[in-house]
Formats: structure tokens, sequence, C-alpha cells
């Protein structure tokens, strides 16, 4: 993709199973492409877009929404965008990202009707994209996730942001689907999203908790860590509790972040396409 002239930055996959870092930054890379295609030249036609409004940024958060993250930073997943002022336009989006995601409600009309709830040093401009749960609502139709965007006009910021995050996910989720109906296919019990169909650390670790108090069956209260059970420390946990744990710990993966893009547009992007 050496003349792809779009940067877009993978910083988090919540999905390394069922879509892969590389299939998961092309998916984003294509919808970037394709909305850029489909809006911005129209827009320069037709007089809607300023001859120097020629850099964007965007920002898509993890629509997973991770227990685990604590600031923004670990809430992103994709940045993009293009032309040389991009690296100043990407607080503007995040802003606009963080404030949603943190209310569920766009940035715009935080800033109109609920100033209190923006603390000194958020965005004072623009909306944000993504599920507007306020005014619209949720159905089967609505893509999920918060998203913003600098570089044009307010509308035009949301739209940009609006279709590669729609275009992504809604990939993302075919991608997906198809992945479990496959797996069912082979094997009919299957309940987890994730090669060896178990669950993820943060769900078992769960039977390992101390208890302030239990009752029940001896051989089902003493679920929780041997090393801290009162009574019988030595007792062995059930065999699906410890087979269980040890799946789960043995599913754990390192995964590679990824970028893709022009190096002229995007500082840190080397030439192999990695940061």
């Amino acid at each position: 993709m050496t003349d792809f002239p779009f940067v877009v930055k993978l910083y988090r996959n919540p999905w390394p199973d069922t879509i892969p870092d590389p299939t998961l930054i092309h998916i984003v890379a294509g919808a970037v492409e394709q909305t850029y295609n489909s809006l911005v030249p129209k827009w320069q036609k037709d007089g809607k877009l300023a001859a120097e409004k020629n850099s964007f940024a965007g920002v898509i958060l993890d629509p997973t929404n991770p227990r685990e993250a604590t600031t923004i930073a670990e809430r992103v997943m994709v940045l993009f965008g293009w032309g040389s002022d991009m690296a100043k336009l990407i607080p503007n989006g995040v802003a606009k990202a963080d404030a949603q995601n943190r209310f569920g409600i766009p940035n715009g009309w935080l800033i109109r009707h609920a100033s209190y709830c923006l603390a000194d040093g958020e965005f004072t401009w623009g909306h944000s994209a993504g599920a507007d749960y306020l005014t619209e609502g949720v159905d089967e139709t609505t893509v999920i996730f918060d998203g913003g965007g600098s570089g044009y006009s307010a509308e035009q910021d949301k739209q940009v942001v609006q279709n590669v995050g729609e275009l992504s996910l809604l990939k993302v989720k075919e991608m997906r689907d198809a992945w479990l109906a496959a797996r069912r296919a082979e094997e009919a019990g299957r309940r987890w999203y994730n090669n060896s169909d178990t669950p993820d650390r943060q769900y078992t670790e769960i039977t390992a908790m101390m208890p302030i108090t239990a009752t029940g069956p001896d051989e089902l209260i003493g679920m929780h860590d041997p090393a801290t059970r009162v009574g019988e420390p030595d007792r062995p946990l059930p065999d699906w509790v410890q087979k269980s744990l040890e799946e789960s710990a043995g599913a754990t993966q390192t995964r590679s972040i990824t970028a893709v893009g022009s190096p002229a547009t995007a500082p840190g992007v080397a030439r192999s396409g990695h940061m």
C-alpha cells in the first residue's frame, strides 16, 4: 500500500482470533478510502469545502468499551486521516469522541446544553460521531461506536467519521457472524468468540474470588483459590473450574499493532507499514 495517500493507525484490536490485525487494518483502510472518494471530491466540486481545507484527522474508539481502559488513550482503536496538518487535528477529534464515550451523548449537544459536563481543557466545537442515543435511540440498524473528527465543518467532520466507522464495523460484524456460523457448523455447542472456545480470563477468575461467607454443598463452595481458602486449603478445585482456568490462561496472546499510510503525512509511520 505504498501509494495509499491516507494514514490509518491501529492501536487496539479486541477481536484478534476472529479478525486478525492485518485484516482489521485492511478493513479500516478500505473504509477510509471509500469515504474520502465518495464525499470529499463532491464537496470540493460543489464549493462546500474551501481549498485550504486539505487535512483531516479522525478517531474511532474501541467499541467493546474495555473495562480495563481508564484513559482515553487506552480506548483509542484507530486513528486515520490525510494531509500535512493531520497531527494538529487529532486532539480535536479525540476530545469529541471522548465526550460522547463518557456520556453516550453527542459532543455538540453537551456544548450547547450541558457545558458543565465538559471540564477545562475539553473541546468547544463540533459534533462527535457514532450512535446518537439521546435523540435517535437504538434499533437493529444502529452501528454502535464512538468517534470524532476534525478538519472540515462540524457536520462534515461527523459525516466522514460516521461513514468510516459504519463501513468498518459492519464489515467486522459480517466477518464475525460468518466466523461463528462456520464454527457452529463444525461444533454445535461452541459458546465463545475465540479459537479455543474458552472464556476470557476476566470471567474465569471470578471462580477464584474469596467470598465474605458462603453456604451450600462443600464441593461447590470450595471454588476459590486453594491458597486462600478457609478450612481446607489443600482441597483441590473442582475439575471443571481447574480446566477452565488453565484453558483461559493458555489462550492469552501477544498482539501486534500496525499502521499504513504515507510517511510524509504520518510522522512515526515507517515505510514498512509498522509504527
